[in-house]
């Protein structure tokens, strides 16, 4: 049986991992836990329940944490992508050059090179294509 979140022992970790996640981001911020309830508009006592997996954080509050020490909510509630998904990003980032020397089209800005290969991985990964297939669909489109 799958555990869910009603489940006392899973909403337990829940809570532990999304605490130890804001606890994270506000530390490497070098935020203290009173400014942090000020930047999520709470009291510093429920900011600290929140923070020590006491109580739930209420989803508002969750969306001005998340703006407020710029976290993507997906990471924040659900913990970070995995590793293996990052280092892919980032060399698919390190050839943008090889790849836009490939469309002819060397005299375009390394930030675009990134872009066009940025996106061609994450349509390769979305639509379970290869990524050199998404990069001929997008030359292709280049002209």
């Amino acid at each position: 049986m799958t555990p869910t979140l009603a489940d006392p022992d899973a909403a337990e970790i829940f809570l532990a991992q999304l605490a130890g996640r804001m606890r994270n981001a506000r530390r490497a911020a070098e935020v203290t836990q009173a400014h942090a309830a000020e930047i999520c508009n709470v009291s510093p006592r429920a900011y600290r329940d929140y923070e020590l997996g006491n109580r739930a954080p209420p989803l508002d509050m969750l969306i001005r944490f998340c703006a407020g020490f710029d976290q993507p909510p997906e990471d924040m509630i659900l913990g970070p992508r995995p590793t293996a998904h990052v280092l892919a990003a980032d060399t698919v980032e390190m050839v943008a050059g090889d790849v836009l020397a490939e469309f002819g089209k060397t005299e375009i800005a390394a930030d675009k090179a990134a872009g066009f290969a940025r996106y061609a991985y994450e349509t390769s990964r979305a639509k379970g294509t290869e990524f050199a297939a998404e990069l001929r669909a997008l030359r292709a489109l280049m002209g």
